[in-house]
Protein backbone atom coordinates (compact mmCIF):
# COMPACT_ATOMS: atom_id res chain seq x y z
CA UNK A 1 0.00 0.00 0.00
CA UNK A 2 1.32 3.36 -1.03
CA UNK A 3 2.10 5.90 1.77
CA UNK A 4 -0.18 8.37 -0.01
CA UNK A 5 -3.38 5.80 0.80
CA UNK A 6 -2.28 4.47 3.89
CA UNK A 7 -2.35 8.26 5.11
CA UNK A 8 -5.66 8.92 2.97
CA UNK A 9 -6.95 5.81 5.22
CA UNK A 10 -6.05 6.84 8.76
CA UNK A 11 -7.48 10.40 7.81
CA UNK A 12 -10.82 8.51 7.08
CA UNK A 13 -10.89 6.83 10.45
CA UNK A 14 -10.09 9.84 11.99
CA UNK A 15 -12.49 11.75 10.42
CA UNK A 16 -15.47 9.40 11.00
CA UNK A 17 -14.74 9.42 14.64
CA UNK A 18 -15.08 12.72 14.79
CA UNK A 19 -17.37 13.71 12.93
CA UNK A 20 -19.46 10.79 14.94
CA UNK A 21 -18.16 11.85 18.17
CA UNK A 22 -20.32 13.07 21.44
CA UNK A 23 -19.26 16.73 22.18
CA UNK A 24 -20.67 20.00 21.89
CA UNK A 25 -20.40 20.59 18.61
CA UNK A 26 -22.73 17.15 17.57
CA UNK A 27 -24.76 17.98 20.28
CA UNK A 28 -25.48 21.51 18.79
CA UNK A 29 -25.61 20.04 15.27
CA UNK A 30 -28.32 17.62 16.22
CA UNK A 31 -30.29 20.39 18.13
CA UNK A 32 -30.18 22.98 15.51
CA UNK A 33 -31.60 20.60 13.12
CA UNK A 34 -34.34 19.36 14.94
CA UNK A 35 -35.36 23.66 16.11
CA UNK A 36 -34.98 24.77 13.06
CA UNK A 37 -34.33 22.36 9.88
CA UNK A 38 -31.93 20.62 7.80
CA UNK A 39 -30.46 23.80 6.33
CA UNK A 40 -30.24 25.16 10.33
CA UNK A 41 -28.18 21.58 11.37
CA UNK A 42 -26.24 21.75 8.18
CA UNK A 43 -24.96 25.18 8.89
CA UNK A 44 -23.95 23.75 11.83
CA UNK A 45 -21.67 20.94 10.43
CA UNK A 46 -19.87 23.54 8.56
CA UNK A 47 -18.13 24.92 11.88
CA UNK A 48 -14.55 22.81 11.53
CA UNK A 49 -13.92 24.98 8.43
CA UNK A 50 -14.29 28.17 9.96
CA UNK A 51 -12.56 27.39 12.88
CA UNK A 52 -9.80 25.02 12.74
CA UNK A 53 -7.33 26.91 10.08
CA UNK A 54 -5.44 28.64 13.01
CA UNK A 55 -5.22 25.42 14.94
CA UNK A 56 -4.14 23.32 11.83
CA UNK A 57 -1.41 26.18 10.99
CA UNK A 58 -0.34 26.53 14.74
CA UNK A 59 0.29 23.04 15.06
CA UNK A 60 2.29 22.18 11.94
CA UNK A 61 4.72 24.94 12.50
CA UNK A 62 5.37 24.16 15.98
CA UNK A 63 5.50 20.03 15.15
CA UNK A 64 7.76 20.62 12.66
CA UNK A 65 10.12 23.43 14.40
CA UNK A 66 10.52 20.76 17.00
CA UNK A 67 14.43 19.63 17.31
CA UNK A 68 15.14 15.87 17.26
CA UNK A 69 13.53 14.94 14.12
CA UNK A 70 12.30 11.09 14.33
CA UNK A 71 12.61 10.62 17.96
CA UNK A 72 10.76 13.90 19.35
CA UNK A 73 8.04 12.89 16.50
CA UNK A 74 8.09 9.30 17.98
CA UNK A 75 7.81 10.75 21.00
CA UNK A 76 4.61 13.07 20.12
CA UNK A 77 3.03 10.10 18.29
CA UNK A 78 3.47 7.83 21.26
CA UNK A 79 1.36 10.68 23.08
CA UNK A 80 -0.90 10.76 20.32
CA UNK A 81 -1.36 7.20 20.98
CA UNK A 82 -2.45 7.82 24.51
CA UNK A 83 -4.44 10.54 23.83
CA UNK A 84 -6.63 8.23 21.43
CA UNK A 85 -6.74 4.93 24.38
CA UNK A 86 -8.21 8.33 26.61
CA UNK A 87 -11.05 9.08 23.87
CA UNK A 88 -11.73 5.69 22.81
CA UNK A 89 -12.10 4.49 26.19
CA UNK A 90 -14.20 7.78 27.19
CA UNK A 91 -16.17 7.03 23.93
CA UNK A 92 -17.20 3.58 25.01
CA UNK A 93 -18.38 4.95 28.23
CA UNK A 94 -20.40 7.96 26.82
CA UNK A 95 -24.32 8.39 27.10
CA UNK A 96 -26.26 9.59 24.56
CA UNK A 97 -25.77 13.17 23.26
CA UNK A 98 -28.44 15.02 24.81
CA UNK A 99 -30.28 18.02 23.34
CA UNK A 100 -30.40 21.36 24.82
CA UNK A 101 -33.64 22.28 23.69
CA UNK A 102 -32.41 26.07 22.57
CA UNK A 103 -34.46 27.12 19.85
CA UNK A 104 -31.67 30.34 18.99
CA UNK A 105 -32.63 31.91 15.81
CA UNK A 106 -31.74 30.39 12.97
CA UNK A 107 -29.75 33.44 11.77
CA UNK A 108 -27.18 32.47 14.78
CA UNK A 109 -26.83 29.18 14.19
CA UNK A 110 -23.05 29.75 12.22
CA UNK A 111 -21.92 32.41 15.05
CA UNK A 112 -22.94 29.45 18.10
CA UNK A 113 -21.20 26.83 15.87
CA UNK A 114 -18.08 28.76 15.57
CA UNK A 115 -17.87 29.35 18.89
CA UNK A 116 -18.93 26.08 20.54
CA UNK A 117 -15.94 24.54 18.27
CA UNK A 118 -13.33 27.36 18.74
CA UNK A 119 -13.70 27.18 22.29
CA UNK A 120 -13.70 22.92 22.50
CA UNK A 121 -10.13 21.99 23.33
CA UNK A 122 -10.70 18.53 21.44
CA UNK A 123 -9.47 20.02 18.07
CA UNK A 124 -6.35 21.41 19.79
CA UNK A 125 -5.91 18.38 21.64
CA UNK A 126 -6.31 16.10 18.34
CA UNK A 127 -4.16 18.34 16.26
CA UNK A 128 -1.13 18.92 18.51
CA UNK A 129 -0.72 15.06 19.49
CA UNK A 130 -2.08 13.00 16.53
CA UNK A 131 -3.00 14.92 13.60
CA UNK A 132 0.01 17.28 12.90
CA UNK A 133 2.36 14.90 13.95
CA UNK A 134 1.16 12.73 11.37
CA UNK A 135 1.27 14.76 8.52
CA UNK A 136 4.74 16.38 9.42
CA UNK A 137 6.31 12.30 9.37
CA UNK A 138 4.19 11.45 6.43
CA UNK A 139 5.83 14.90 4.15
CA UNK A 140 9.06 13.67 5.84
CA UNK A 141 8.45 10.08 3.91
CA UNK A 142 6.68 10.45 1.03
CA UNK A 143 6.53 14.02 0.16
CA UNK A 144 3.68 16.94 -0.04
CA UNK A 145 0.85 14.01 -1.71
CA UNK A 146 0.66 12.31 1.84
CA UNK A 147 -0.32 14.80 3.93
CA UNK A 148 -2.17 16.47 1.90
CA UNK A 149 -4.07 12.97 1.37
CA UNK A 150 -4.68 12.94 5.17
CA UNK A 151 -5.76 16.32 5.28
CA UNK A 152 -8.37 16.34 2.67
CA UNK A 153 -9.91 12.61 3.40
CA UNK A 154 -9.73 13.80 7.06
CA UNK A 155 -12.03 17.29 6.88
CA UNK A 156 -13.73 15.70 3.93
CA UNK A 157 -15.52 12.86 5.97
CA UNK A 158 -15.15 14.47 9.22
CA UNK A 159 -17.46 17.88 8.04
CA UNK A 160 -19.56 15.16 5.76
CA UNK A 161 -20.42 13.37 8.46
CA UNK A 162 -21.60 16.43 10.72
CA UNK A 163 -23.45 17.58 7.35
CA UNK A 164 -25.67 14.08 7.18
CA UNK A 165 -26.25 14.41 11.02
CA UNK A 166 -27.69 17.97 10.60
CA UNK A 167 -29.72 16.65 7.37
CA UNK A 168 -30.65 13.91 9.10
CA UNK A 169 -32.07 15.83 12.56
CA UNK A 170 -33.71 17.83 10.35
CA UNK A 171 -35.63 15.09 8.36
CA UNK A 172 -36.71 12.79 11.30
CA UNK A 173 -36.62 15.37 13.78
CA UNK A 174 -37.55 13.72 17.05
CA UNK A 175 -37.69 10.32 15.88
CA UNK A 176 -34.08 10.74 15.38
CA UNK A 177 -32.46 8.49 18.43
CA UNK A 178 -29.66 9.37 20.21
CA UNK A 179 -28.49 5.85 20.93
CA UNK A 180 -28.41 4.90 17.79
CA UNK A 181 -25.34 7.45 17.24
CA UNK A 182 -24.09 6.37 20.78
CA UNK A 183 -23.35 2.75 19.07
CA UNK A 184 -21.55 3.90 16.09
CA UNK A 185 -19.20 5.79 17.76
CA UNK A 186 -18.50 2.91 20.33
CA UNK A 187 -18.15 1.15 16.99
CA UNK A 188 -15.70 3.35 15.79
CA UNK A 189 -13.97 3.88 19.46
CA UNK A 190 -13.05 0.29 18.99
CA UNK A 191 -11.42 0.75 15.90
CA UNK A 192 -9.91 3.94 17.80
CA UNK A 193 -7.39 1.71 19.51
CA UNK A 194 -6.82 -0.55 16.78
CA UNK A 195 -5.40 3.01 15.25
CA UNK A 196 -3.76 3.74 18.94
CA UNK A 197 -1.35 0.56 18.55
CA UNK A 198 -0.90 1.53 15.08
CA UNK A 199 0.46 4.99 16.44
CA UNK A 200 2.81 3.38 18.99
CA UNK A 201 4.30 1.05 17.11
CA UNK A 202 5.00 3.93 14.64
CA UNK A 203 6.20 5.91 17.42
CA UNK A 204 8.85 2.88 18.03
CA UNK A 205 10.08 2.82 14.65
CA UNK A 206 10.43 6.50 14.79
CA UNK A 207 12.22 6.49 17.68
CA UNK A 208 14.72 4.07 16.91
CA UNK A 209 13.24 0.30 17.50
Amino acid sequence: MSGTLTYALSGLLLGLNGGFAPGPLTALVLSEGISHGRRAGMLAGLAPLMTDGPIVVAALLLVAAIPGGGVTLGVISAAGSLVLVHIATKELRAQPVQFDGARAKPGRTVLRAIGVNFLNPNPYLFWFTICAPQMVAAYRAHGLAAPAAFLATFYAVLVGVKLGLGFLAGTLSTRLRPRTLLWINRMLAVVMLGYAAFLAYKAYLLIGG
